[in-house]
């Protein structure tokens, strides 16, 4: 079902944060006897086409995935089982969000650091991300963040 054919059901929404150029969306949803029923539409409601995408599951929940931030590459990330806890920084304010909804979608922009952590056993993570790998769009340490974020 399409964004254009929707029927009754809870509608979509998206949250503007306290650090830059993230969002944090709320999908729609429709319940009926069959079950339950999200939908995202990349292009329209969602800000990207994506290029790439992956999935993160069985992280031991004491271990951090992500801790970068991209040069170029914006990411949507949604736990589509279980639940995880994102932090994302701008260089000036920090903010955390639990994902342990389909419905709910976190969208990180280019120079946003971002770590995955408190995942629980059954966490499955879904990562969209508007480019294809490259090494050389990855800001790894966090003091060169600092830096170029900055000057951004």
């Amino acid at each position: 079902m399409s964004a254009g054919q929707q029927e009754a059901g809870e509608a979509a929404s998206v949250q503007e944060t306290a650090v830059r150029g993230v969002k944090l969306y709320q999908l729609p949803l429709f319940q009926d006897h069959r079950g339950s029923l999200t939908v995202g539409e990349f292009g329209a409601f969602l800000p990207f086409v994506p290029q790439r995408y992956f999935i993160t599951y069985q992280v031991p929940g004491a271990h951090v995935r992500g801790e970068h931030a991209h040069r170029e590459c914006t990411q949507w990330l949604t736990c589509v089982r279980g639940g995880c806890t994102v932090l994302v920084d701008d260089g000036v304010r920090r903010e955390t969000f639990r994902l342990d909804n389909p419905r709910c979608g976190l969208l990180v922009p280019p120079m946003v650091w971002a770590a995955e952590y408190d995942h629980t056993e059954d966490s499955v993570l879904v990562v969209f991300a508007s480019h294809h790998y490259d090494g050389g769009d990855y800001v790894r340490d966090y003091a060169e963040f600092q830096r170029l974020a900055a000057g951004a």
